[in-house]
């Protein structure tokens, strides 16, 4: 029932406070009059809302927000199998949900607030249904009433009324969508087939847009697809309403950028943040990312079919480092219907949407912040990077896939010119050139002639062209993640060393039972296999993590995540992304394994006994065999950056073949270029050296493996150096925050229900967001600051620190007492070490104090005796992250320091924590740790190191002995170290050593 005619026991509201006033409706008269037909309680709650004082309901981080659709939703009212989820949109009925009128949750009691936060907690983030969720409300219940002896005690069950009271809710609008070219249409205004002409000169796409569908009140004709998409403005209001988050996004006004060619750290340093004048340092305006990447929402392969969907994701980059990507700071825009994608051209019918918010916001208007209702005056929006897989940002920005000839989106080298190195007389491409050939591409009347503009160009239009501020080539990013950790690395371990092949493509078809050629066909293929399994409880379809993959299984997925072409595409010409050519090398077989039996067992026993941090994920320690499955992006950097530099330089350091010395100095270039791209931190000298070492690395490639030719994707990496001097480091722009959404995604329970799959996950995804948000914003301290710390709720946030917990760092972890709470804590401590308590006292005279030791008399009354008890401790946690001493655990005991000596020198060098304890200190208990410092090498040791020249491997070399002890406390921790020993002549060093990686990649900080 749409909301501008009355349904049954709806009334016309005409509030000022939820825009009802300026709203049409028609009277059952057919006259058309002012205001929206909601129900009575709703309009009850608006009216009161209406009488509360200017800015009370903005300004609130509880006030109802509604979930709102386009046009008629009347054709939603049929009934099917109830999902875990029974309020998403395939459950409407005609009439409209009741909504609840709660009291704002300023006033609601303690435990009312908690069991809502439990309920939708269980339901969003725990995957309960809303009937589990409810049962385990009652439960809690129960257990109150016994605790405080009162039967009267009564909790909110409804999983609903949780929603509804903490404003959970987003805007959400919905079109019909056409299955084959993604045209949208009005829900109200459906034509039977679509209209969408390609060229003016076209055939009509004519494909039906409407389907039969059984229900208890007899069949009902609705639309085949449906597309999804959060309101924008809706969510920018709740985003600034937010505490702390304009506070945060203040900081990039404020920040003072690094000086041309220093040291980058970010965005805010770089020369992209300055690309739109002054837009970025405007108070009010706002810079985001656009992110478009696919994924596979049941997380598998179900009878070979490819299910495929794409969210667009916004990212504010207002924000600090750590906080863009926290799940409640991203905008989900939308996602996209299933089962398959959009083709290069039809994904414009997908963006546009987005676009045209876009290009309505960038011209600003008032919206309110939080603490002021009337807010910033003027907010404009701009978007400046295109992140994503390099096939999703093709398909976006209109640029050629790998296979055309104009295949590089930055320069106008042509494909059978990929092994070029000379970078310098390269063409590269302007903005004006691609804006210009696009908007001929879309004025064009036939395909023969967009098809000449393209190979001519390598462009095509794009939605985002419409963006006039856009520098539509410099400020598409190309993805480390894709490119470098799963596209060099991977290529290098999986084709050159001859470490898990990827079969050819003929050998995946094969493998890969043959798919319906026709769309319709295949969607009623796939409903068919996915109603039929969510039809039997005991076997639900729900996502689900493979315990074990073959190696078919693992390179059929990459192949899907590196080559995902269209799936229909609008015309064989435009089908620009087949790598066929490139799955098979020409002149040349198959490349033999670089390593004999005896050095891959090295290499396994490196995996297997380098010690690293329990956050570091280790490597298979069957690297090389086919059970171990496919490798994730980020363990690429780790054995290639971390782990492969301490036993493959052992192994070819003074071998007698020359062979191997090519070998070393290619691997050489190679990692150094890997530190560079995967630091956090970069500069324009750091830029020149990675392109230096890429460049070799690429030429003793060739030397070393003549026959296997270069791939679209090692040319893409030679701009990595323009992109690091314009961004500053890529890490923080790389696509890894993304795909854990998308990891989301896939998490949640949608019972294999394909028509209104996309529509759940955008909808349960934006609630568990809000959810998010208010636990962790303490927009309630005073009711539910025991929750903290919220990354035990989140687990999607467990890595991430918040900058309110950055701007504790300043002194190490303390905890207030009164003198008898002292008192008792010095008496139950146990005696510090003599040489524990002298380096304490050392420290902490050192920095301002004035203690005395307390067996150095006679004192005075008023002098300050240090204890000398303390509670040693076996592990600690400091701003989330955790330490051990060494006999718990090496890989969190072992650290970088960075602190100063007793003469108030800084330092920094590695150790092992050997101790923990807390002692109390002039009413506060306060934490230090003693760190046993490595021994460095002798000058004689030293020369023999090949480390001492071999500075890009970024591995210090040293004895496995100490050389003393230091007390610090747990904020002057620089970086976490990993470390592996070696025997007693390695290198011909006659001691045994240490080999180290400090693991900090160029951050300030490990807790920044």
């Amino acid at each position: 029932m749409s909301d501008t005619t009355p349904g049954i026991e709806q009334v016309l509201c005409t509030c000022k406070r939820y825009g009802c006033r300026t709203r049409q409706a028609q009277t059952p008269d057919g006259h058309t009059v002012s205001g929206q037909y909601v129900s009575k309680s709703t309009r009850t709650l608006h009216r009161q809302r209406d009488t509360e004082p200017e800015g009370a309901a903005s300004t609130s981080a509880f006030a109802p927000t509604s979930a709102s659709g386009s046009g008629d939703t009347s054709w939603l009212s049929r009934k099917r199998p109830r999902s875990n989820d029974d309020t998403h949109s395939g459950d409407h009925k005609a009439k409209k949900p009741k909504t609840v009128a709660a009291t704002p949750l300023q006033l609601t009691p303690r435990t009312i607030l908690l069991s809502l936060l439990f309920a939708a907690w269980l339901h969003l983030c725990c995957g309960l249904s809303r009937e589990q969720a409810q049962a385990a409300t009652l439960l809690l219940q129960l257990i109150l009433r016994e605790a405080v002896g009162n039967p009267k005690v009564n909790l909110h069950h409804d999983v609903r009324t949780a929603m509804s009271t903490l404003s959970l809710e987003p805007t959400i609008f919905r079109s019909a969508c056409c299955p084959k070219c993604f045209m949208k249409y009005d829900l109200a205004d459906i034509p039977e087939l679509c209209t969408r002409r390609e060229t003016r000169r076209s055939q009509p796409c004519n494909e039906p847009l409407l389907m039969r569908r059984h229900t208890p009140v007899g069949p009902k004709q609705v639309p085949r697809r449906l597309y999804s998409m959060q309101s924008f403005d809706d969510w920018l209001v709740w985003f600034l309403s937010r505490p702390k988050i304009v506070e945060a996004i203040k900081q990039s006004y404020q920040h003072v950028p690094s000086l041309p060619g220093g040291t980058m750290y970010g965005i805010w340093d770089s020369p992209a943040w300055t690309a739109l004048g002054g837009f970025t340092r405007k108070i009010g305006n706002l810079t985001f990312s656009i992110f478009i990447d696919w994924f596979n929402p049941l997380s598998n392969r179900l009878a070979g079919k490819k299910i495929s969907c794409r969210a667009i994701q916004l990212c504010c980059l207002n924000l600090p480092l750590s906080d863009i990507f926290l799940p409640e700071n991203i905008f989900i825009a939308g996602t996209t219907p299933m089962p398959h994608e959009p083709t290069v051209t039809t994904i414009s019918h997908v963006v546009e949407p987005v676009v045209d918010t876009l290009v309505e916001s960038y011209t600003g208007k008032p919206v309110p912040v939080h603490g002021n209702p009337k807010g910033w005056k003027d907010t404009a929006v701009a978007v400046i990077p295109l992140q994503g897989d390099v096939l999703g940002c093709r398909k976006a920005g209109g640029q050629a896939g790998h296979s055309a000839d104009q295949f590089c989106a930055w320069c106008h080298l042509l494909l059978h010119e990929i092994e070029r190195l000379d970078i310098e007389n390269w063409l590269p491409r302007t903005d004006a050139e691609v804006r210009s050939a696009a908007w001929q591409w879309r004025a064009s009347g036939t395909k023969k002639e967009r098809e000449k503009i393209f190979k001519a160009s390598g462009a095509r239009w794009s939605e985002l062209h419409r963006l006039e501020y856009r520098r539509h080539v410099q400020f598409t990013v190309l993805g480390v993640m894709h490119n470098w950790f799963e596209g060099v690395l991977q290529d290098h371990l999986r084709r050159f060393w001859g470490l898990g092949k990827i079969p050819t493509r003929a050998e995946l078809d094969a493998a890969i039972p043959s798919t319906a050629s026709d769309p319709v066909a295949l969607d009623d293929e796939i409903a068919q296999l996915l109603d039929e399994q969510a039809a039997h409880p005991q076997s639900p379809i729900r996502p689900r993590a493979r315990l074990a993959q073959t190696s078919r299984d693992a390179d059929v997925e990459m192949a899907d995540a590196d080559d995902d072409c269209d799936f229909v595409p609008d015309d064989a010409s435009e089908s620009d992304c087949n790598d066929d050519e490139f799955e098979s090398d020409a002149g040349g077989g198959s490349t033999l394994p670089t390593f004999d039996e005896t050095q891959l067992a090295a290499i396994r026993r490196c995996i297997a006994n380098i010690v690293l941090p329990t956050d570091v994920e280790r490597p298979p320690t069957n690297l090389g065999e086919a059970s171990h499955g496919k490798l994730k992006a980020a363990l690429y950097f780790t054995l290639f950056a971390d782990i492969l530099p301490m036993i493959l330089v052992e192994l070819w350091w003074k071998s007698p073949t020359r062979t191997h010395e090519k070998l070393l100095s290619n691997f050489y270039d190679l990692v150094t270029a890997t530190n560079v791209v995967g630091s956090y931190s970069t500069s324009n000298a750091a830029a020149d050296r990675y392109l230096a070492h890429y460049i070799r690395y690429r030429e003793s490639k060739r030397e070393l493996w003549p026959h296997l030719r270069s791939r679209p994707n090692d040319h893409y990496a030679m701009h990595n150096a323009a992109q690091l001097k314009f961004w500053g480091p890529l890490m923080p722009l790389s696509e890894f925050p993304y795909e854990r959404i998308n990891g989301e995604f896939q998490g949640f329970n949608t019972n294999g229900h394909m028509y209104d799959m996309d529509y759940t996950m955008l909808r349960q995804i934006c609630r568990r967001s809000r959810l998010a948000a208010q636990v962790k914003g303490r927009q309630y301290d005073d009711t539910v600051s025991d929750l903290q710390p919220s990354s035990v709720l989140f687990r999607s946030t467990r890595s991430v620190q918040s900058s309110s917990a950055q701007r504790q760092l300043k002194a190490g972890p303390r905890t207030d007492l009164d003198p008898e709470q002292e008192a008792k804590t010095r008496a139950s401590g146990t005696p510090l070490a003599a040489s524990h308590y002298d380096l304490l006292l050392a420290y902490l005279n050192s920095r301002g104090s004035s203690w005395k030791h307390a067996l150095h008399g006679p004192h005075s009354f008023s002098d300050a005796i240090l204890p000398t008890t303390a509670e040693h401790k076996r592990t600690c946690t400091f701003n989330n992250h955790g330490f051990s001493i060494r006999s718990v655990h090496m890989g969190q005991a072992s650290v970088q320091l960075q602190s100063q000596d007793q003469s108030g020198n800084a330092y920094r060098w590695p150790g092992l924590i050997s101790t923990i304890f807390n002692i109390c200190l002039e009413g506060a208990i306060r934490t230090f740790f003693v760190v046993d410092l490595h021994a460095p090498l002798s000058a004689e040791d030293n020369a023999k190191n090949p480390f001492a020249i071999l500075p890009g491997f970024q591995i210090m070399a040293v004895y496995a002995h100490f050389m003393g002890s230091v007390i610090v406390e747990p904020h002057e921790v620089f970086a976490r170290v990993a470390f592996y020993d070696r025997p007693g002549g390695t290198f011909d060093i006659e001691r045994p050593i240490r080999l180290l990686r400090v693991l900090d990649r160029g951050r300030r900080s490990m807790f920044v």
